[in-house]
């Protein structure tokens, strides 16, 4: 992910902080995920031509369906590469897939500690906010019961190569700087 200021600096908000999904991370994982796959092809290759054993169709089975759920978030990546993923202005908050979220829409910007990884950085928005858009009905009716209709997790912007901790500071300023009392 890198930071395209429109103005002076990523500080000044006079203009708007442009945050892009990384190409560069992308086609890295891209190409981890194609080289573990044609090790394990290699792996599977040998096993059945140059041991006695036949290689057990449930480990076939399962490293396949591991795979193709893998090389679906490779094509995500790629797809998203270059785009942008994160507008920080005067107006709001613009994530890729949400609506504009207004200043004075958010409640909160938390960190929320996870036992097993990497803790996660959340915004949550006030009562009544929609910044869902239009999708599929049960996937709207899913996050409104697992609360996710006022809740963002934004380190999936950040976890490429910004800190989440940059975003919540540019995010702080901005509440600081534009919000109405």
């Amino acid at each position: 992910m890198s930071v395209s200021p429109r103005g002076k600096s990523k500080n000044d908000f006079d203009s708007e902080v442009v945050i892009y999904h990384s190409r560069k991370g992308s086609w890295i994982f891209a190409s981890l995920v194609a080289g573990i796959i044609m090790a394990s092809v290699a792996m599977f290759w040998y096993l059945a031509h140059e041991t006695s054993d036949s290689v057990p169709f449930a480990m076939i089975v399962v490293y396949v369906l591991v795979f193709i759920c893998v090389i679906h978030v490779a094509i995500r990546l790629l797809a998203d590469g270059g785009k942008v993923a994160l507008i920080i202005g005067r107006e709001g908050v613009k994530f890729d897939c949400y609506h504009l979220i207004r200043w004075n829409d958010i409640e909160e910007i938390y960190i929320r500690e996870e036992d097993e990884g990497a803790d996660t950085l959340w915004l949550s928005v006030k009562e009544g906010v929609t910044f869902l858009k239009n999708g599929p009905p049960w996937a709207l009716w899913l996050a409104k019961k697992s609360g996710l209709h006022q809740h963002i997790d934004i380190t999936r912007y950040g976890c490429l190569s910004m800190k989440d901790d940059d975003i919540r500071d540019l995010l702080e300023q901005g509440l600081k700087k534009f919000r109405e009392p």
